[in-house]
């Protein structure tokens, strides 16, 4: 299996409210309750922007979304949006609508 299908995949399950809510059980049994309760009941602010013709950048306050981002692109310190060099993670254009569904559902969007 392939990297991509890898990710298409764990997007496809995290799409899933039954699959998120027993990641959520999971990961109170495994002891890091606190975290999945913030991370579900705070919602990250995030903003989703055009980089360039091939790709979207997410800036903002990304560090919790940090798992969920890194299975659609990469992280890039130095970004430049707007003249100004910021933070953030850049996914392909052709995932854009999967992503901003995944965000909107988190409540990051």
């Amino acid at each position: 299996m392939t990297a991509k299908n890898k990710q298409d995949e764990l997007a496809k399950m995290l799409a899933n409210p039954e699959v998120k809510k027993k990641l959520l059980s999971l990961l109170e049994q495994q002891g890091n309750a606190k975290a999945a309760k913030s991370k579900a009941a705070k919602p990250t602010p995030v903003e989703l922007v055009k980089y360039s013709d091939k790709s979207v950048a997410v800036i903002g306050e990304t560090k919790p979304l940090k798992d969920l981002l890194k299975s659609f692109g990469r992280f890039n310190p130095f970004l430049r949006v707007n003249d100004q060099v910021t933070p953030g993670w850049i996914v392909s254009i052709k995932r854009r609508e999967e992503l901003k569904k995944a965000l909107i559902e988190l409540g990051a969007l």
